[in-house]
């Protein structure tokens, strides 16, 4: 790479590392960027941002990749960012293709708080640099969340509908076959889309969690099913309970095959792969934002299929 096409770095979290690479290939003019990250025995954290004479921050343009699935990797990302203005980023480009907290979006009780909006104000408080900083998210589980930025920064949501609707539609089912079930009542609208975009019927899957058990009680599905091949959507895919809940109630109900769409494969621990693994869903249409979808668990396994979404973020910038 010539120093006449060099437009600037990619830099990320270890965990976002695999996705800050993919984003590079697609993205021929920029370099990756070193970041050294040590824990001391005491708890504190040690932050150094590679400084590099013949590819320089200074005058440049730097993208920092990472999810915030974690309190210690929005840290990193909140830290590097505050300083990157500081070394002279001419541009800052942060790539979040998962939200931590995005489901922490408003409170439904006294005292609560409002996890989603504090990150968005934090993320505000990076110095802006001379041609701005973007921050890049992808299906927020609210879209109202852009607003909580403050301040001059641009903010942008991204979508992987396309990405996931093109891997499903290899399947070549006749879509007067199909019907687009939503496993959470708050995603209908989402799933609606899906249903519209692919010409497939809709149903509901109505559900309650029942007391401190937290178990899930089905209360209906609203929609014709029988006969028919019904595929799942859900943005977040946090321990599967809902979704193979939903599929379940929609195979009583006369369903002949489950699959499933999600844009986050967020798991809260591995223990909740083979939940999936074992449930009665065929597949698993999900995209790489979460780092949890690079488990060997998930990648050797003939039951999920998952699809890069970096192509929807290299298009952007």
């Amino acid at each position: 790479m010539s120093k006449h096409t060099f437009k600037g770095l990619v830099f990320s979290t270890e965990t976002s590392s695999y996705f800050a690479d993919l984003l590079l290939e697609k993205l021929p003019n920029f370099r990756r960027g070193s970041l050294t990250i040590k824990k001391f025995s005491d708890g504190e954290t040690y932050h150094r941002v590679g400084i590099d004479e013949e590819y320089p921050i200074e005058g440049n343009t730097c993208i920092f990749v990472s999810s915030t699935h974690r309190d210690e990797d929005f840290l990193i990302l909140l830290r590097v960012g505050m300083s990157m203005s500081n070394f002279g980023a001419k541009k800052l480009i942060f790539v979040i293709p998962y939200f931590g907290y995005s489901t922490i979006s408003r409170a439904s009780k006294s005292g609560e708080v409002v996890v989603a909006k504090t990150s968005c104000r934090m993320l505000s408080c990076i110095p802006i640099c001379t041609n701005g900083n973007l921050f890049l998210l992808l299906d927020l589980h609210d879209h109202g969340t852009c607003n909580y930025f403050e301040g001059s920064s641009v903010r942008r949501e991204l979508y992987a509908e396309s990405t996931l609707i093109s891997s499903f539609q290899k399947l070549n089912i006749p879509k007067e076959d199909l019907v687009v079930g939503c496993a959470n009542l708050g995603r209908t609208k989402w799933a609606n889309s899906y249903a519209t975009k692919l010409e497939a019927g809709f149903a509901i899957y109505r559900s309650n969690w029942v007391g401190k058990t937290n178990e899930i009680q089905t209360l209906q599905v609203i929609g014709d099913v029988k006969g028919k091949v019904v595929c799942l959507y859900d943005d977040i895919i946090s321990t599967g309970n809902t979704i193979v809940s939903a599929a379940n109630a929609f195979l009583e109900s006369g369903a002949k095959k489950i699959y499933a769409m999600c844009t986050h494969l967020a798991l809260r621990h591995k223990k909740f792969i083979q939940i999936l693994i074992d449930s009665p869903i065929e597949l698993f249409f999900v995209t790489n934002s979460h780092p949890m979808s690079q488990c060997e668990e998930i990648l050797n396994s003939d039951k999920f299929v998952v699809n890069d979404i970096t192509t929807t973020f290299s298009k952007y910038i």
